[in-house]
């Protein structure tokens, strides 16, 4: 007996046939389309490159900062200051002790931190207190260097000390009685655990340097380990008492370090200089040409009183 397909059985064969054939056909073409699954996440997602970062100069009117000496409470301390040309002001100085004590140089009448402070930030500036200037006898920064038992205590309370009046940083100035006279290593180690603590506090830390004493002090090792390095660089008439010499000291101190936007350089008034106030102002305009902050040291007088003169430098 023969068997005879049905019509449901060879429409069945037919639509296999067909499939058969198209997939035959996808086959040929290599063409897949893929179905898109939205919950899927690669374990092997392609890498995001880092961008170098660029550095971006500090220009000069982002920068402007004067000292005001602690123990200038006769004359306010503050009262005749022209807030127009200045965004920066430290209060100088706190005094370190072997042990990490500190304490105000006061002499005979202390300034009102709280209302120096105060001002400052009424004007949008920023204000700091100053950590350490020229040493005492004895000496007590080759202790506290060479003793890192010590920056502990020391740094704990100079955080605390700034944290007293709502300053927004501190400024780090041990100068060296002899040069050479504590470890440059050791210096930029204290630096560097002081910067990640004051940090973390919220507060900034800026480091003096200066090349007399450069045997103690090293630029290249403090740079990249506090946020700012002041170069106390003080122009005279005895020294770089030109223009020419004054750029191939800027040029020189800013090859020492990786960042030099991150240097600002000090000067001196007029008066304490031996400057001519044009040879003065020659030089504060270079280095608003460079595009580099600036500070302002003055023992002259208790008060700074060269605000036009700066304004001008700034504003030319």
């Amino acid at each position: 007996m023969k068997n005879k397909l049905g019509i449901k059985q060879i429409l069945v064969y037919f639509t296999i046939l067909l499939m058969l054939g198209s997939a035959f056909a996808v086959f040929c073409s290599g063409t897949v389309t893929a179905a898109t699954n939205t919950n899927f996440v690669s374990k092997h997602p392609k890498p995001t490159p880092t961008p170098t970062p660029t550095p971006t100069p500090v220009s000069s009117n982002e920068f402007s900062g004067i000292f005001i000496p602690t123990w200038d409470g006769a004359n306010d301390g503050f009262s005749s200051i022209d807030w127009s040309a200045i965004n920066w002001l430290c209060v100088f100085h706190l005094i370190p002790e072997t042990n990490g004590a500190i304490y105000y140089d006061v002499g005979s009448s202390a300034i009102n931190y709280a209302a120096i402070v105060a001002a400052s930030h009424v004007h949008g500036d920023r204000c700091f207190v100053c950590l350490g200037g020229s040493p005492s006898n004895p000496d007590p920064y080759p202790t506290i260097i060479n003793t890192p038992s010590i920056w502990q205590t020391l740094i704990t309370n100079t955080i605390s000390a700034a944290h007293q009046y709502s300053y927004d940083g501190i400024v780090v100035d041990f100068e060296c009685q002899t040069n050479g006279d504590f470890n440059r290593a050791a210096y930029a180690n204290f630096v560097r655990e002081l910067t990640t603590q004051a940090n973390s506090a919220g507060l900034q830390v800026y480091v003096c340097w200066a090349r007399w004493q450069d045997s103690s002090t090293n630029p290249t090792l403090l740079e990249p380990v506090c946020n700012k390095l002041m170069d106390m660089l003080y122009p005279s008439s005895t020294n770089y008492a030109t223009l020419s010499a004054f750029e191939r000291l800027v040029s020189s101190d800013a090859a020492l370090v990786k960042h030099p936007q991150n240097m600002v350089y000090g000067f001196t008034v007029p008066e304490e200089s031996g400057l001519t106030e044009a040879q003065w102002l020659s030089d504060m305009k270079y280095l608003v040409g460079l595009g580099y902050g600036m500070f302002y040291w003055n023992t002259a007088t208790a008060v700074p009183n060269d605000y036009a003169t700066i304004s001008t430098a700034l504003n030319s």
